[in-house]
C-alpha cells in the first residue's frame, strides 16, 4: 500500500562515519510528506545538500527550544520557548537549500527546520518521548494536518484498554515490587505483604556482560530464594538493551567529553520508573515499589519525595529526576525504617537475605577497579599533567579516567621545588588535554562558590524568582545552604554560602526544603 507519510528516526552512528545508514536519494523525490527525528534530522540535511557538525559537547536530557520569529506549521501557536528531551552529539550547522530553521536550542543553532514545498520537516529533539512538551501535538500536526492522516487508534488507547481489562480481571490490590535479591528489596516485599497488597515480585537483568564481576545470575537465585520463603510469585524480564540505550551511551558520553555522570539517576528515571514501570502495567499491577530508602507523601499540591527516616542511608538524590506522575505509582515502604531494622525484619522473618552484604558502586561496574572498566569503551588519550602556572609534572591516561578532587592515581610522586603535600585534580583543559593538578586539600582552585547547571528538573511548580534552599552537590555530602536563581532559559545559578569543594560537572546538584526534594539539574561549571 502507498505511504500517507513517512518518518525518519533514530540511527547508531553520526551521519557523517562510514557506513552510516543513508537513505535513497529517489525517495525524497516521492512527494510524500516526510518528518525526520534526531538522525533522522541530521539525515535529511546531509542527503539534501546541507552539513552536520561535530557538537562541542552535546545535549543529553531536558534542552529549552526557543522558537524563530518566521512561520511555522509544526509549531505555530505554541509558546515562544519550551522544554524538549534531547539525544544528540552531532548538529546541523548548515540546512539545505530551500530551508527554514524555525528553532533552536543552546547547542542546537538549527533544532526545527522546514521546507514546505518539498513537503519536509524536521526536528533534532524527540517529540515521542513525554519529557518534551508540546510533542504529541508536534507529531500531531505532521500526522493529521500536514499528511492528512486519520488518527483512528494511538499506542495509548490500546495499553489503556488492556491494563483496564486486566485490572477487573485481577482486583485493584496488586503491587509489583521490584527485586535486587539484595535484603532492602526483599523487606520492601516483605512489608507490603503484611499491608494486605497482593504482592508480585519482579527480578531486572539491565547488564548482559557475564565475567566474574557480574553478579546478576546469583543475584536472581537470590531473589527466587526471597519470594519462595514469601509465598509470592516472581517474574524476570530483561531491559540489557534499553539500558544500553538509554543510560550506558550516556554515560560513555559523558566521560569521553570529560565529565563525571550518575548513571543511577538516569537508570531509575528510563529503566526502573520508565520501561519497567510499563512492564508492571502490563502485569496487572496498580502499584510498583522498590527498596529505595525514600518517602513518598501526599501534599497540598499532589505527591512529593522526601529523604527517608535513616539519613544515612537516604535514596532520594538518585530519585529528583522522576516525574510526578510516576511518582505517584511509586511505594517506598523503607522509608519509616533504619538499615539496622531492615535487617532485623528480615532476620526475624527468617528472609535468606538477611546477612547479605550491601551492593556498591554502580550496577553494571560492581566491585571491578573502575579505570579497568572504563578502559574497555574508552580509548587512553594521554595529555600533560600540570600545575596552574604551567610546569609539567606527568602524563595523564586520558581526561575521562579522572574527577575533580582526586587524590590517588596521578603518579606523581615526590616533585622537586614542591612541598610533600598530596597533588589533586583541579581542573580540565579540553581544548590541550590538559590535566591541571593542585597541592593542598582546600586549594583555592578546588573551592567554589557559584554553580551553574543545565536545565532543571522540578518536582514542584518551576520557580521564577530567587529563593533560598539548601543543596546536595554530590551524594552523601551533608546540606549546604544556597540562594537559587532561576535563568530565563531554564538553568540556574545555585550561589552557595560557603565554599564548596570540588564541584564536578557531570554530577546533579539536588535542591531540597526541609526533608521534601525540590528537584535538580545537572552541574555545568562551577566558579569561585
Amino acid at each position: 500500500r502507498a505511504p500517507r507519510a513517512i518518518i525518519l528516526s533514530g540511527g547508531p552512528k553520526s551521519v557523517n562515519v562510514e557506513g552510516a545508514p543513508l537513505l535513497d536519494p529517489a525517495i525524497f523525490d516521492l512527494g510524500i510528506p516526510m518528518f525526520g527525528i534526531c538522525y533522522g534530522h541530521q539525515l535529511i540535511a546531509r542527503q539534501l545538500g546541507g552539513e552536520v557538525a561535530r557538537g562541542g559537547r552535546g545535549e543529553y536530557g531536558r534542552a529549552v527550544l526557543s522558537r524563530g520569529d518566521g512561520a511555522s506549521r509544526l509549531l505555530d501557536g505554541m509558546a515562544p520557548t519550551f522544554p524538549v528531551w534531547m539525544s544528540h552529539f552531532d548538529h546541523v550547522s548548515k540546512m539545505p537549500d530551500g530551508f527554514t530553521a524555525c528553532a533552536s536550542t543552546p547547542d542546537a543553532p538549527i533544532a526545527v527546520m522546514e521546507n514546505a514545498e518539498r513537503k519536509v520537516w524536521s526536528v533534532q529533539f524527540h517529540p515521542e518521548v513525554v519529557h518534551s512538551e508540546n510533542g504529541q501535538e508536534v507529531l500531531r500536526r505532521f500526522l493529521v494536518d500536514l499528511a492528512g492522516c486519520t488518527p483512528s487508534w494511538t499506542m495509548e488507547s490500546i495499553i489503556d484498554t488492556q491494563v483496564a481489562a486486566i485490572r477487573q480481571q485481577v482486583g485493584t490490590k496488586r503491587a509489583i515490587c521490584g527485586l535486587s535479591g539484595g535484603v532492602d528489596s526483599a523487606v520492601a516485599a516483605l512489608l507490603l505483604r503484611e499491608q494486605g497488597h497482593e504482592v508480585q515480585g519482579l527480578f531486572m537483568a539491565n547488564w548482559s556482560e557475564d565475567d566474574s564481576y557480574c553478579t546478576i545470575a546469583a543475584d536472581y537465585q537470590d531473589a527466587r530464594a526471597v519470594c519462595r520463603e514469601l509465598g509470592i510469585p516472581l517474574h524476570r524480564v530483561d531491559f540489557s538493551n534499553e539500558y544500553r540505550q538509554r543510560v550506558f551511551d550516556y554515560f560513555l558520553t559523558e566521560y569521553r567529553a570529560g565529565r563525571t555522570p550518575n548513571p543511577d539517576v538516569l537508570c531509575n528515571r528510563e529503566i526502573k520508573f520508565g520501561v519497567c514501570l510499563e512492564h508492571v502495567r502490563r502485569l496487572g499491577g496498580h502499584r510498583f515499589a522498590t527498596g529505595h530508602y525514600a518517602r513518598r507523601l501526599e501534599g497540598a499540591s499532589g505527591v512529593e519525595l522526601h529523604k527517608a527516616r535513616d539519613t544515612a542511608k537516604d535514596q532520594s538524590y538518585f530519585l529528583h529526576s522522576l516525574e510526578r506522575t510516576q511518582l505517584e505509582t511509586a511505594l517506598f515502604p523503607l522509608g519509616e525504617l533504619l538499615k539496622s531494622e531492615v535487617r532485623e525484619r528480615a532476620r526475624a522473618a527468617g528472609l535468606p537475605v538477611h546477612d547479605k552484604p550491601d551492593s556498591t558502586g554502580i550496577c553494571f561496574i560492581g566491585e571491578r577497579p573502575f579505570r579497568e572498566f572504563l578502559s574497555q569503551y574508552v580509548a587512553d588519550r594521554p595529555g600533560p599533567i600540570e600545575t596552574p602556572e604551567g610546569e609539567c609534572l606527568g602524563t595523564h591516561h586520558g581526561l575521562a579516567f579522572y574527577t575533580f578532587g582526586q587524590r590517588g592515581g596521578l603518579e606523581i610522586g615526590g616533585r622537586a621545588g614542591h612541598a610533600e603535600s598530596a597533588w589533586y585534580v583541579a581542573r580540565k583543559v579540553l581544548e590541550r588535554n590538559a590535566l591541571i593538578v593542585v597541592q593542598g586539600h582546600d586549594h583555592p582552585l578546588l573551592l567554589a562558590s557559584r554553580v551553574m547547571t543545565g536545565v532543571a528538573h522540578w518536582l514542584i511548580d518551576a520557580p521564577t524568582t530567587a529563593f533560598k534552599a539548601v543543596v546536595k552537590l554530590r551524594y552523601r555530602q551533608a546540606d549546604q545552604d544556597c540562594e537559587v536563581l532561576p535563568l530565563g532559559d531554564g538553568r540556574l545559578q545555585l550561589r552557595c554560602s560557603t565554599p564548596q569543594r570540588a564541584v564536578t560537572p557531570g554530577q546533579f546538584a539536588v535542591l531540597y526544603e526541609g526533608t521534601r526534594c525540590l528537584g535538580g539539574a545537572v552541574i555545568e561549571a562551577a566558579e569561585r
